[in-house]
């Protein structure tokens, strides 16, 4: 399996559905699929990207839909974005967007990117192989980055072990960084730098579509 992102995770986990997965730019028609995602995955979801002055449904229309993906290409060919959806395909070739995976808020002075993702309850190994494909992308690309960073509310670990598994460190603690859950809270800062290990690593697991083990603190 090549470790580029656009390329296959075959469901080794989830053999009775027999879906593959793949990482890869996000298209017009995506939008009733990535709708439905969302909303169907409210509770899911609205702590970490709601909004407490609006509606769920309200910040996925089709208008939030082309705010976000409509610049993504140009802000990506400058070096701004990587921003990916993740796809299942199932056996009749049909697609449906389970999750997104991005880098935005790059800092050219000090190559650095925020990480964000998010996905429905999927197979263990669809994201950490889809988060570590980012990453090996961004280190890669001809705008190398030096790190990418996440910061993940304290109170949401759901993140964590999955950032583990991709290599990254937890480093510092920012006192009411955002709002989650619709108040102000701690956030972790998780961070990953740019090393020829680190890269090795990457590829590693984006090719072997199979997360390490990791420990909680």
């Amino acid at each position: 399996m090549r470790s580029t992102l656009g390329s296959r995770l075959p469901s080794v986990a989830d053999g009775a559905a027999g879906d593959e997965y793949l990482v890869r730019p996000a298209r017009l028609l995506d939008y009733r699929s990535w709708r439905a995602t969302r909303m169907a995955n409210e509770r899911r979801l609205a702590p970490a990207f709601g909004s407490p002055d609006r509606l769920w449904s309200a910040l996925n229309t089709r208008s939030a839909w082309l705010e976000r993906f409509g610049p993504v290409p140009g802000l990506s060919r400058r070096g701004r974005s990587l921003t990916y959806v993740v796809v299942a395909r199932d056996p009749r070739g049909h697609e449906r967007i389970v999750g997104e995976v991005g880098i935005r808020g790059v800092d050219p002075v000090t190559a650095s990117g925020e990480i964000s993702v998010w996905a429905t309850d999927l197979p263990d190994a669809v994201m950490p192989w889809a988060t570590a494909s980012l990453v090996a992308a961004a280190f890669a690309s001809e705008h190398r980055l030096d790190r990418v960073v996440a910061p993940v509310a304290r109170n949401n670990p759901g993140p964590c072990r999955m950032f583990e598994a991709v290599g990254m460190e937890r480093r510092a603690v920012r006192r009411s960084l955002r709002e989650y859950d619709g108040a102000p809270r701690d956030h972790d800062i998780w961070v990953i730098e740019n090393t020829p290990a680190t890269r090795a690593a990457l590829h590693d697991l984006a090719a072997d579509s199979a997360p390490g083990a990791c420990s909680g603190d």
